[in-house]
C-alpha cells in the first residue's frame, strides 16, 4: 500500500511538471479520461476512499496546482480573468456553507463545478502560438478517431441486436441509436465546427469534405437534440463574423450535402437507412413539442425553480444556496447550467458568468476583424463558445468545456504568439487536414469513399446472414 502511495505521489509530481509546461498534454489527458469514462458508461472508474474519487477529480486538482504555480511563480497572475476568479470564490463560499449544513454531500456536488472552473483557470494561464493550437486540435482529432471507433463498434452491435448493447442502451423510447452520451458527443461537435470554419475562411487549408460529412452524419444518428441545436447555432454564428460570406456558407452546405447523399446511397438502396431516418425524424418532432416529453418536463422544472427562487431570503438570492441543498426547494435536478449557477452562486454568480462568456465573444469578434492573419483560430473559438453556451441551456458543465473556454479567454487577453512558428505558417498546418499534393489529396478522398462502400457492403452481408 505504501509503495502505491509513493508511486501515486511521484506520478502526480511528474504530471504537474508536464502540465505546467505543455497545455496540449493536459488536453490529451482530459479527453482520454472522457473516452475512458464513455467506455465505462454506467460506472466510471474510481477509487473508494470513503467517497468515490474519480479520475476527473484527481486531474482537476493537478491542473489547479499547475495553475497556481504558473500564476505565482511564472508571472501569469496578471493575465488571469478577475471575473473568473470571483466566480470561483463564490463557488468555494457555497461549498463552505454547504459543508457546514449538509456535510460531505456538498463536496460531492462541488466536484463538478471545481473541475470546470479549475481546468478553465489552467488553460487561461498559457500564451498560445499557432503551433501549440494546432497540436491541441490534433490531439482532439486523434482522440475523436478512438471515439469514432467506439461509435462504430456500438452501432454495429445495435444493428446486430447483440446482448452487449444493454450496457449503453438508452431506455428512452425512440432513441435506439444513442450509443454515445450527449456530453461525449460534444467532442464530435467541436471537431465538426473546426472542419466548417476551415471551409469558410478563404485563407485556411481546406479539410476533407468526406470527413465533414461523416461527423455530421454521426451527430445526426446519435440523436441528441441539444447537440443538434448547439452545432446549428455554432455554424450559424459564423455568419456574424467579418470576412465570412453567407454565400460561401451556403455553397459549402450544398457541396457537403451532395457528398453526404453519395455516401448514404448504399444504405438507402439496401434498406438500412429507413430506421435511422424514422428515428431522426421522431427526435426532430419531439424537439418542437414544448409541452410534453423531456423538453416539456425541463421547461416546467425551470419555471417551478424560478417561482420558488423568488421566495428565498435575499441573501440566498444574491449569493446562492449552500451546496447539496435542493435548488429552490425542488426535488429534482434543473438540467440547466445557468439556473444551477443561480442556485449555487445567486444573481451575482450568473452576472459574472454571463459577462464572462459575452465579453469573450465580443473580443473574439474584434480580433477576427483586427488580426485577419489569425482569423481561422479566432473564428473557430467564437463558434465553439457559442456552441458551448447553447449546449449548456439544457445540460451541465463538463471538463472538456473548460478546454475551449480557457483557451478562448487566453486568446482575447493576449495575441496569438509567433514564437514557435517557422517561416511558412501554412506548412505548419495540421497534417490530417492539409493534402500534401493535389494528386495525393484526391487519391485519399477516393480511398475514403471506397473504404466506406466496402464497409457498408460487408455490414449488409453480415446482417443478411
Amino acid at each position: 500500500m505504501e509503495a502505491l502511495i509513493i508511486l501515486a505521489v511521484i506520478l502526480s509530481v511528474y504530471c504537474i511538471y508536464i502540465f505546467t509546461k505543455k497545455p496540449q498534454s493536459a488536453v490529451f489527458v482530459i479527453l482520454t479520461v472522457v473516452l475512458i469514462n464513455e467506455w465505462f458508461i454506467k460506472q466510471p472508474l474510481s477509487v473508494n476512499i470513503g467517497i468515490n474519487f474519480y479520475f476527473t477529480d484527481g486531474l482537476a486538482i493537478l491542473l489547479f496546482i499547475s495553475s497556481l504555480f504558473r500564476m505565482f511563480f511564472l508571472g501569469e497572475f496578471r493575465n488571469n480573468s478577475i471575473v473568473w476568479i470571483l466566480f470561483g470564490i463564490l463557488l468555494f463560499i457555497s461549498l463552505y456553507t454547504g459543508w457546514k449544513i449538509n456535510g460531505s454531500a456538498a463536496g460531492v456536488e462541488f466536484r463538478g463545478y471545481f473541475s470546470y472552473w479549475a481546468c478553465t483557470l489552467y488553460f487561461i494561464n498559457f500564451e498560445y502560438s499557432k503551433t501549440t493550437l494546432e497540436k491541441i486540435l490534433k490531439v482532439w482529432y486523434i482522440v475523436n478517431w478512438f471515439l469514432l471507433a467506439l461509435f462504430c463498434f456500438r452501432l454495429a452491435a445495435e444493428l446486430m441486436h447483440l446482448s452487449i448493447t444493454a450496457q449503453w442502451h438508452d431506455p428512452t423510447p425512440g432513441t435506439k441509436y444513442r450509443v454515445i452520451n450527449s456530453a461525449t458527443t460534444n467532442l464530435f461537435g467541436v471537431l465538426l465546427l473546426w472542419f466548417f470554419v476551415r471551409n469558410l475562411v478563404p485563407e485556411a487549408v481546406k479539410p476533407s469534405k468526406t470527413l465533414t460529412v461523416v461527423y455530421l452524419v454521426i451527430i445526426l444518428i446519435l440523436q441528441h437534440r441539444s447537440d443538434w441545436l448547439a452545432v446549428i447555432a455554432g455554424i450559424a454564428s459564423a455568419s456574424l463574423l467579418p470576412g465570412i460570406k453567407v454565400t460561401r456558407m451556403f455553397k459549402n452546405f450544398i457541396v457537403i450535402g451532395m457528398v453526404g447523399f453519395i455516401l448514404l446511397l448504399p444504405a438507402v438502396f439496401l434498406g438500412y437507412a429507413d430506421s435511422f431516418l424514422d428515428s431522426i425524424n421522431a427526435q426532430a418532432e419531439r424537439a418542437t413539442q414544448f409541452n410534453q416529453g423531456t423538453v416539456g418536463d425541463r421547461l416546467k422544472g425551470w419555471t417551478s425553480f424560478l417561482e420558488l427562487w423568488q421566495r428565498l431570503p435575499l441573501l440566498y438570492e444574491i449569493f446562492g444556496e449552500p451546496m447539496a441543498g435542493s435548488p429552490g426547494g425542488l426535488k429534482h435536478g434543473l438540467h440547466n447550467f445557468y439556473l444551477q449557477v443561480i442556485a449555487r452562486t445567486g444573481v451575482l454568480g450568473i452576472l459574472l458568468v454571463t459577462f464572462f462568456y459575452l465579453s469573450i465573444l465580443a473580443k473574439l469578434y474584434l480580433n477576427v476583424r483586427r488580426f485577419p492573419e489569425d482569423k481561422v483560430y479566432y473564428a473557430f473559438f467564437f463558434m465553439a463558445v457559442v456552441f458551448q453556451m447553447v449546449y449548456l441551456l439544457p445540460y451541465y458543465q463538463e471538463t472538456n468545456h473548460a478546454i475551449i473556454l480557457g483557451i478562448a479567454t487566453s486568446l482575447v487577453k493576449r495575441r496569438i504568439s509567433s514564437k514557435e512558428l517557422g517561416a511558412n505558417t501554412k506548412d505548419n498546418s495540421q497534417y490530417f487536414l492539409k493534402p500534401p499534393t493535389k494528386k495525393t489529396g484526391r487519391t485519399a478522398g477516393i480511398g475514403s469513399v471506397v473504404n466506406y462502400f466496402l464497409f457498408t457492403l460487408l455490414l449488409a452481408e453480415r446482417l443478411e446472414s
